[in-house]
């Protein structure tokens, strides 16, 4: 039981880890951030995500509001955000 629930828990860190930014497609920019911006966005996703294993929707949301404050494109948190509309049906 415990090899399973820590396959489970490696698998969810595994899907949620933030997927390797690529170059903006031609004509669209990407706001540069500062590296103290960068810490603050992955550290907000994190949160996000613990919020989101916790089945704290709400409280998930409310940190991927603020990412989107600092990086409107972020793409893990979008990716999050889908996770939970498709969660909570709205």
């Amino acid at each position: 039981m415990r090899g399973t629930a820590l396959i489970l828990l490696c698998s969810l860190f595994c899907a949620c880890a933030p997927a390797r930014r690529t170059a903006p497609a031609k004509g669209e920019e990407h706001p540069r951030l500062s590296p103290g911006q960068v810490r603050e966005v992955e550290r907000l996703y994190y949160e996000a995500v613990g919020a989101y294993s916790a089945n704290e929707l709400d409280s998930s949301r409310a940190y991927l509001k603020e990412i989107f404050r600092i990086d409107p494109d972020y793409r893990p948190a979008r990716e999050l955000l889908e996770k939970i509309r498709l969660a909570s049906g709205s």
